[in-house]
């Protein structure tokens, strides 16, 4: 695993990077991710110690807020469009930065209309059913 210092950049400059990958952006799937090449899953590609080339898809940012801004650590809010990966959007940003990038936790808290605040547990739906 690669190791860099990150820049004492302020939130000011953070936004400013952030705002660089709001709309269409090309963007190029993670090794580590469940798409298919030559009828593969790159992440079985990657865990044999393999790396291919893969195309940028074009994906939608509809926006990033900065919820939490405590470096090295960021919390961000991304709003986007299906088929974004959101490790391969912060190995993005924290590139621009010069630092590179990588998720600590991640929770979707939306799917099309399904929202996260509708949700019930899992015991409630057994209830139900």
């Amino acid at each position: 695993i690669n190791s860099q210092p990150v820049p004492q950049i302020t939130v000011t400059e953070f936004k400013k990077v952030c705002q660089q990958f709001i709309g269409e952006i090309p963007q190029i799937p993670p090794m580590f991710s469940a798409k298919k090449i030559g009828g593969k899953r790159l992440y079985k590609i990657a865990r044999q110690g393999e790396v291919v080339e893969r195309q940028p898809a074009i994906v939608n940012i509809h926006s990033i807020d900065i919820i939490d801004f405590k470096l090295p650590d960021v919390t961000i809010k991304v709003v986007c469009s299906r088929g974004t990966y959101i490790r391969a959007l912060a190995r993005d940003i924290g590139k621009q930065i010069g630092c590179g990038g990588h998720l600590q936790s991640l929770s979707r808290t939306r799917v099309g209309d399904y929202k996260i605040e509708d949700s019930i547990t899992l015991e409630k739906f057994k209830e139900a059913h």
